[in-house]
């Protein structure tokens, strides 16, 4: 599902990805807190009394941290939003890049009826009918897109699906650096349970926003077919 997440226009696009701000950073706060635990860096039994022994802990604790928060972070926002997209739908097209012939073949969505879409998108499926098969339709989407974007429906979709979107790609980036501590560093022991807890997330955030993506692709043009019953 291609929905271009930069050219902001007005107050409601800006807030877009204001998720980056808020949800994302306390979602790797909680996962790099659960990797510190199921490692054994951070224990929560106080037995030992030494008091040079805790601070050392407490200052290892926090390079760890702050290098894990770090690094995924980093590694996150340089991600090109192309590469987060293939992260989710690997060798497959993206809904939106087939959903005008896909509707043809199996319309997923009881708002509207298919002899509504092939009314009112008559142009679109001339232009595609004369163009090579398997032609991206991604553009002949996005300009409806474009005109109903800032709607509350397609906006908070869209917000869902990039936050979700953006969260596997960080699990992608914690496992890749959580690897890298424990080989390259040696800095933290190896822990099965979390490697199994990234895995296991990293494959419902993939399925999560796989389903969410196609949601925003059907919102969009279930709220431009039904706009003028609306008004």
């Amino acid at each position: 599902m291609c929905i271009r997440d930069s050219d902001m226009g007005d107050s409601t696009e800006k807030n877009l990805k204001s998720y980056r701000n808020s949800e994302l950073k306390w979602f790797l706060l909680a996962n790099i807190l659960l990797m510190l635990v199921t490692s054994g860096e951070l224990k929560f039994d106080s037995q030992d009394a030494n008091v040079f022994s805790f601070i050392s802990e407490i200052i290892s604790i926090t390079a760890v941290s702050s290098c894990a928060y770090i690094l995924t972070f980093i590694f996150d926002s340089i991600l090109p939003p192309i590469f987060k997209v293939k992260l989710i739908f690997w060798w497959k097209k993206q809904p939106s890049c087939t959903i005008f012939t896909d509707m043809l073949k199996n319309l997923q969505d009881n708002r509207f009826t298919l002899s509504t879409v092939l009314e009112k998108y008559n142009d679109i499926y001339v232009i595609i009918d004369n163009l090579p098969k398997g032609i991206d339709q991604t553009p002949y989407w996005y300009s409806i897109y474009e005109r109903n974007r800032s709607n509350p429906i397609v906006f908070g979709s869209n917000r869902d699906y990039l936050l979700l979107r953006d969260m596997h790609a960080q699990m992608v980036m914690l496992m890749v650096v959580y690897v890298a501590l424990v080989l390259v560093t040696g800095l933290m022991d190896f822990s099965e349970p979390f490697i199994f807890y990234i895995l296991f997330m990293i494959g419902a955030l993939n399925v999560g926003a796989r389903v969410q993506g196609k949601r925003v692709v059907y919102n969009v043009l279930s709220v431009d077919i039904n706009a003028k019953k609306d008004e």
